[in-house]
């Protein structure tokens, strides 16, 4: 029988490739966002939040003992692409009513 120290790595990658996931999902979203649509905010939206919850928990000194995952410094990237994603958006949308 596993422990639950032995199955950790299954985890993490679950939790690293949820957080890929978020980023392409962001990525993604510039292409309607350089076009001005306004998909690209729903399709930006869940990697901010996410994101944004993530950077939360690297802040928050929720438990002092708890070691962090090696790759740690990813977790604020969906927040960064989905942020620049609804910006380049913002900027593309409203230069173009402005004419």
């Amino acid at each position: 029988m596993l422990s639950r120290a032995e199955n950790t790595d299954v985890a993490l990658v679950w939790i690293f490739g949820v957080v890929f996931l978020f980023v392409i999902l962001g990525l993604l979203s510039f292409w309607p966002a350089t076009r001005g649509h306004w998909s690209a905010v729903f399709m930006a939206a869940p990697s901010v939040l996410l994101g944004g919850f993530l950077s939360w928990s690297l802040v928050t000194d929720l438990r002092p003992d708890y070691r962090l995952p090696d790759m740690w410094f990813l977790f604020p990237a969906p927040l960064a692409v989905g942020v620049v994603a609804i910006l380049v958006w913002a900027s593309v949308r409203y230069s173009d009513s402005s004419e």
